[in-house]
């Protein structure tokens, strides 16, 4: 495993996206690692409300997510979430995640429909059913 060298004192470098791709794999064992510990309160507090298929999901998240981005900010955006929904789902965070860094260029370009298709009138009610009835006769229902 390679950290990167830091000057200075009391500095710390961790790379985090390596323990989190083999804890996808076997996410109880984060509670023997230091790496829980390590985690903010935040985290935890979600990591111990997660079932085993949401750990998992919730740490391929952080390894992709961390490839892009800082932890920083995905504890920012889980704070948020968590203001809004009590236990926020992976598909909640992602969406979070993919909205702040939403740009101009990947927004779909929105085309002008010329013209539509004309289409049959619709008919709805029961009025419909009571005429098949009637068609095939009440002996039969």
């Amino acid at each position: 495993m390679k950290h990167q060298l830091l000057y200075g004192k009391q500095q710390i470098s961790m790379k985090w996206t390596t323990y989190f791709h083999l804890l996808a794999k076997r996410p109880m064992a984060i509670k023997y690692s230091s790496v829980y510990q390590e985690l903010p309160t935040v985290w935890q507090t979600y990591l111990e409300k997660c079932t085993i298929p949401e750990k998992q999901a919730t740490f391929k998240f952080l390894a992709d997510i961390l490839s892009k981005s800082n932890f920083e900010e995905l504890t920012q955006i889980l704070t948020n979430a968590i203001s809004v929904k009590e236990h926020p789902s992976i598909e909640d965070l992602h969406q979070s995640f993919y909205a702040r860094h939403l740009d101009d260029r990947t927004v779909l370009n929105q085309t002008q429909i010329e013209s539509l298709p004309a289409l049959p009138e619709a008919t709805r009610g029961i009025q419909r059913y009571d005429r098949l009835l009637i068609q095939v006769g009440d002996n039969d229902v």
